[in-house]
């Protein structure tokens, strides 16, 4: 694990090569949260033979170490997950899941363990019926709350809570974040804002019409004093895996979302490597796919379909998921010059 400390999320290697390396195991998932729609969608996943083939041409290609991620859907119901995270720890990868923790056990975890995963991310968002009701699982919090301290006291394991700020459970996440400190062996806590729904179109109706945008004064108000104590925390010690400057951002993401991108080109093009559970590869599902899972990754990455691809997604100004959380660095928040 040399040249990389995995609680660290914001890492990223300085080679110009993809680091966020995002494998979508399956569409299902048993869950039908309100910011999600991946639960409505076909059961579709790539085959076993085509991840580990994929994997093998990532190998002879990419340096290592590096963060593979695994998701979905629900990533803990692909029944070759186990497989899948052996061979990417046998390459030298560091395999991680993000899960909503509704499928973890006991077993599951010492196997998992076992096979060479790196870090496990576990979505927690509210006390209690909070994140029940987010998610539309009920006693989803408590059981999130056993496997939790099954971790802190029988497993090695570097484990991440991952919460998504919105309008219902903005006041309580800087008490969730103390809850989790004092009672858990936590490596981080990190935090995404809400962003349209995903596994559907994108719709800018989501700023206008979706309960969980804090669309009211005294809503933003909330969600942008959290934002202040979130920060306080971080200094404090606390082990909040975002960057200062990723919360400022979000202050003007939930301030004005359709216009603090104006000026501001999007670089990802140049970071991510998404397989989709279909079998295609993008490094941005909302501008379309660049290849496929059986094609060799070098040889998508360096493409002229890959390079006109790359210009499509600069003049992007959608505030997706990608640029407001899973692909953020601190150069993002004064991107603005066009990336290589």
């Amino acid at each position: 694990m040399s040249g990389l400390d995995p609680t660290r999320f914001l890492w990223r290697p300085n080679d110009g090569l993809p680091w966020f390396i995002n494998l979508c195991v399956t569409s299902r998932c048993n869950l039908h949260c309100l910011g999600c729609r991946a639960g409505l969608h076909p059961a579709q996943e790539p085959s076993p033979a085509d991840l580990r083939t994929f994997l093998d041409r990532l190998a002879a290609w990419l340096p290592r170490p590096r963060r593979v991620i695994l998701t979905g859907g629900e990533p803990l119901l692909y029944p070759h997950l186990e497989e899948i995270v052996a061979h990417a720890a046998g390459l030298g990868f560091l395999p991680t899941i993000n899960t909503n923790g509704s499928r973890l056990t006991a077993m599951t975890v010492d196997r998992l363990a076992g096979a060479g995963l790196a870090i496990l991310n576990v979505s927690l968002d509210g006390i209690g019926e909070t994140h029940d009701r987010l998610r539309n699982g009920p006693g989803l919090y408590q059981g999130v709350m056993d496997m939790l301290q099954y971790l802190t006291h029988h497993s090695a394991l570097t484990v991440g809570v991952v919460s998504t700020i919105n309008r219902i459970n903005a006041a309580e996440l800087p008490a969730l974040t103390r809850h989790l400190v004092k009672n858990f062996r936590l490596h981080s806590h990190r935090f995404q804002a809400v962003v349209p729904t995903l596994w559907q179109p994108w719709s800018n109706d989501f700023f206008t019409t979706d309960p969980l945008w804090p669309r009211e004064p005294r809503d933003l108000e909330t969600v942008l004093t959290t934002l202040e104590q979130l920060t306080e925390l971080r200094r404090q010690g606390f082990p909040i895996d975002n960057d200062p400057s990723q919360f400022a951002l979000w202050r003007e993401y939930f301030t004005d979302p359709l216009k603090f991108l104006a000026d501001r080109p999007c670089p990802l093009g140049d970071d991510n490597l998404i397989v989709l559970a279909d079998g295609g590869v993008t490094a941005c599902d909302l501008c379309g796919r660049i290849g496929e899972l059986r094609d060799d990754p070098r040889t998508l990455w360096f493409s002229p379909g890959a390079k006109r691809f790359r210009e499509q997604m600069r003049d992007c100004k959608k505030p997706c998921n990608y640029r407001i959380n899973c692909s953020y660095t601190p150069s993002l928040s004064n991107e603005s010059t066009p990336a290589k």
